[in-house]
């Protein structure tokens, strides 16, 4: 199959972790104690338009994930919090306007970065926590691109 057939207009130029931040109280985190309490925040940012070249308009997006997993053991509160924000970059194909690399960055943009990033926070925690890895919930980038507009 020839993949210029089937490629998507929005490509990915690349990604970076801009910054990553860890702080663990855990040595055995037991992801099934009743009194753990966990919480994730996710916030986006895409940057203005610009030309990568004379046919290229791209665009970079930044994802920020903030997980926080709380529990009480041996009557002392104990957390997990993780602090990720990544940078992607994104193009448009030869003829696409502005608005249509927007709507993609904000929709395929961050499930592509979603991704990224789940990737990395189970590494991290299978790493550093003995007894597991913590898996990020899949999420629906259109819906989250929505409500973002609501909140505006």
């Amino acid at each position: 199959m020839d993949i210029n057939t089937i490629k998507a207009d929005l490509q990915m130029i690349g990604s970076r972790i801009i910054d990553l931040k860890i702080k663990n109280d855990f040595v055995f985190l037991d992801l099934n104690s009743e009194n753990i309490r966990k919480g994730i925040d996710i916030t986006h940012e895409i940057s203005e338009s610009y030309y990568l070249d004379e046919n290229l308009l791209g665009r970079n997006l930044i994802l920020d994930i903030n997980l926080a997993i709380k529990d009480v053991v041996d009557e002392e509160e104990v957390e997990l919090c993780i602090n990720l924000s990544l940078e992607g970059c994104f193009s448009i194909s030869s003829g696409g306007t502005e608005e249509e690399l927007e709507a993609m960055v904000g929709v395929n943009g961050v499930a592509a970065l979603y991704s990224i990033a789940r990737g990395i926070i189970s590494s991290i925690t299978s790493q550093t926590c003995a007894n597991g890895t913590i898996t990020l919930p899949m999420i629906n980038a259109y819906e989250m691109q929505n409500q973002s507009k609501i909140e505006k």
